[in-house]
């Protein structure tokens, strides 16, 4: 029996988050995908605050082109599991 019998596991598409399908946001699913991770786990990162962009979350930058490769960065770390012990 799994102790995450209650948890929310709903999947969640960009559509659903108001994201609209950009070359950016291609590029980060597919530095999710390729490391086996899904569209619902982009969209629960990319809102989710981030240390590495200093403490804002992905979505608030994404219009910031400038903030484009901090972004990409960060999205390769989350997903490299050696960064994270």
């Amino acid at each position: 029996m799994s102790v995450f019998k209650n948890v929310n596991t709903k999947k969640l598409t960009l559509d659903e988050i108001g994201l609209e399908q950009t070359e950016f946001t291609d590029k980060l699913l597919s530095i999710f995908k390729d490391a086996g991770k899904s569209e619902s786990s982009l969209c629960y990162w990319i809102k989710s605050s981030n240390s590495w962009l200093g403490c804002k979350t992905p979505i608030e930058l994404l219009d910031n082109k400038d903030k484009h490769n901090d972004i990409t960065h960060a999205a390769k770390i989350e997903v490299a599991g050696i960064w994270h012990g």
